[in-house]
């Protein structure tokens, strides 16, 4: 648990896009999200949540549902993950469709399911640095993350900044320019135009390091 009793996602999806009509359906705020935490026993847990859309008349988003894609306990050591576990997608997904995607249900959800007491949630973005799955086939604790955002928005701000002066170099309204790491104070951004289209527009290297 967090000191402020807080359970931190990872935003691992597209973020919504229909502000006006998503947001008053769920105020989630991300498609699809993950993190690692322990529970009251101790135990350490994968869970990576989406949502589910009931569509109406003419295709309309009508409701959107929570929908668990992975749930299970960490192994420790040697051990296999197992999968069926904690939660059981096949037998248990019908019962999920009935909840709303929303924050309150899915802490609820998680308390009354994962033995845990959260007082809340709050789903983070690419700019926090939090990285559940960390490259080697284990899973980063949201507990060992450090919250600062302020820190999150100048990195933010610093990034967008780049996108609107490589949106001018490269003469491209939205250029693929993603984040490759975030540590401590920089940022590394990956330019993914290629190299030939580098070297045209006079940019010496596919990475480039932003202080902020």
């Amino acid at each position: 648990m967090t000191k402020n009793n807080i359970l931190y996602f990872e935003g691992s999806g597209m973020f919504f896009n229909n502000r006006e009509l998503e947001s008053s359906l769920s105020d989630v705020g991300n498609f699809r999200i993950r993190t690692s935490f322990k529970n009251l026993d101790g135990r350490q847990i994968y869970l990576e949540l989406g949502n589910g859309q009931e569509l109406g008349k003419r295709n309309t988003l009508k409701r959107m549902f929570l929908t668990v894609e992975f749930c299970f306990y960490v192994p420790q050591g040697k051990e296999e993950i197992n999968y069926n576990e904690l939660y059981d997608i096949r037998k248990e997904h019908l019962k999920t469709r009935k909840i709303d995607y929303t924050k309150n249900n899915i802490i609820k959800w998680i308390n009354e399911n994962l033995n845990c007491n959260f007082d809340g949630m709050e789903v983070l973005d690419q700019f926090y640095g939090y990285n559940v799955h960390n490259g080697d086939g284990t899973y980063n604790l949201m507990e060992n993350i450090a919250i600062n955002h302020k820190k999150a928005e100048a990195r933010k701000q610093a990034y967008e900044s780049k996108l609107k002066e490589y949106a001018i170099i490269l003469k491209r309204k939205y250029p693929a320019i993603s984040i490759k790491e975030i540590t401590g104070d920089y940022m590394i951004l990956d330019n993914h135009q290629g190299n030939e289209l580098l070297k045209e527009y006079g940019l010496p290297s596919r990475y480039e390091k932003v202080i902020v």
